[in-house]
């Protein structure tokens, strides 16, 4: 299977700007022979969206959006960050988009962060999906530090994320990643975004492990990338090329 990573720099609240690019993105994979695409938390809507995830137009939008990408999704799957309205509330999401419709929507459980508190709530976490003959374990956000839920069904495990940059986060992070890869003996996938939204940067970085917790794929920091990893193809594994002291 070969898997399109589209890290990418989204506009808050410029819904039509981002559908552009993540559609932009999908026909670069499918190009490229692609069978798989993932895009950030909260590709759809931008991030920090806060009040705008109170608004149920700005909501109705996103998913609209939604419907609007699935249609580009008839010979690949695309998954998708979007706030989606539940009965609870809003919800950060991972929507699966394949054979042109949504398919099927994963809700972030663990809501931790204050730039979203009071704004979405917690979902009902992660799901194993079948995509391509593998069984992929997808979380949003957070919920990737509870990866030891996860059934024992899942080989992969796909987090699509919005993680912000600051000093020695980068470093801390593949670190955690390569210590949940190895301890629970799954390939983790890890998507996050770029650019700059107020007092936040988010630094992308986004990157493979194998089950070994061994580095395989590491994307560009603090700009646009997209890659293709294959995974019938073996790798030679990376060194984390981060410190705490020049992340």
């Amino acid at each position: 299977m070969k898997i399109a990573l589209a890290q990418l720099n989204y506009t808050i609240g410029d819904i039509d700007a981002n559908v552009e690019l993540i559609i932009g993105a999908i026909r670069r994979a499918e190009a490229e022979g692609a069978n798989l695409v993932l895009f950030a938390e909260y590709a759809v809507s931008g991030t920090p969206a806060y009040d705008l995830l109170r608004k149920t137009t700005f909501l109705t939008l996103c998913e609209e959006a939604l419907e609007k990408i699935a249609k580009s999704c008839t010979r690949l799957t695309a998954i998708v960050g979007s706030p989606v309205l539940t009965e609870r509330g809003a919800v950060s999401a991972a929507a699966v988009l394949r054979n042109g419709r949504v398919d099927t929507i994963v809700e972030k459980r663990y809501v931790t962060a204050r730039r979203e508190m009071g704004f979405i709530v917690e979902g009902e976490g992660y799901k194993t999906i079948n995509i391509c003959g593998c069984n992929m374990a997808i979380m949003v956000g957070n919920d990737l530090a509870h990866i030891s839920e996860i059934d024992s069904n899942a080989d992969v495990v796909v987090s699509i994320n919005s993680r912000r940059y600051g000093k020695g986060l980068m470093s801390r992070r593949l670190e955690t990643m390569r210590r949940k890869a190895y301890t629970e003996g799954r390939s983790v996938i890890i998507i996050n975004q770029v650019g700059g939204a107020g007092d936040l940067v988010y630094d992308g970085t986004s990157g493979i492990l194998n089950k070994q917790g061994e580095l395989e794929l590491i994307m560009k920091s603090f700009e646009e990338d997209f890659a293709i990893y294959d995974t019938s193809v073996e790798h030679t594994p990376i060194d984390i090329p981060y410190t705490t002291y020049n992340d």
